[in-house]
């Protein structure tokens, strides 16, 4: 019975020694896939890439969208040139009209 018991108790510990060398090698396996996958670094290491070239494509798409927006601001103060003349006359005629709107009244028109 005791030389059993002891040749039970050499089993568990080689057990035991077993498992915590498998769980040893397992570590290392994992510390080195999470080095290996570390995406936290990686995203820190790409930043400033990231955030240059997203600042100039903001100011690329700026200056694209600026220009347009001041073509149609100057299309507001001159007929467009693809217009034929009798367009082009009735453009300034609205638009000589709309500047009148905007005028202030003389103290006559007044009531």
């Amino acid at each position: 019975m005791g030389r059993e018991t002891n040749e039970i108790m050499r089993d568990i510990s080689q057990a035991r020694e077993e498992i915590d060398s498998h769980l040893h090698e397992l570590g290392g396996r994992v510390e080195r896939a999470r080095t290996q996958l570390d995406i936290q670094a990686r995203a820190r290491e790409n930043l400033p890439q990231v955030l240059g070239a997203a600042a100039v494509g903001g100011l690329i798409f700026g200056l694209l969208v600026g220009r347009r927006r001041a073509h149609r601001h100057e299309a507001m103060y001159a007929p467009p040139w693809n217009m034929s003349e009798r367009e082009r006359m009735a453009w300034r005629k609205r638009m000589a009209e709309v500047s009148g709107l905007s005028k202030a009244a003389a103290e006559e028109e007044i009531p």
